[in-house]
């Protein structure tokens, strides 16, 4: 009975181990960032138009602009293709 108790007890003590680490903020919301800016990208349109060395900028999922003279906010994440 003894080790069935200890067993138990080490069980009791354990379990907050394996608990939930964190919880979400009240009024539940994506703290990610939303804005990507491809640049040096090479991007070829739906209509068969090729974009060389080109800017390609996505905010909230959908496409913003592309070109070579498009202005990159602060808060996006800059990804260069250089190379890819």
């Amino acid at each position: 009975m003894k080790p069935v108790g200890l067993l138990l007890l080490c069980c009791l003590f354990l379990q907050p181990l394996f608990a939930q680490e964190t919880f979400p903020v009240n009024g539940v919301h994506d703290q990610r960032n939303r804005c990507y800016a491809f640049t040096h990208a090479q991007v070829i349109s739906g209509t068969g138009t090729t974009f060389t060395d080109a800017t390609l900028l996505i905010k909230d999922g959908k496409i913003i602009g592309i070109g070579t003279t498009i202005t990159i906010p602060k808060e996006a994440v800059v990804l260069d293709m250089k190379g890819k």
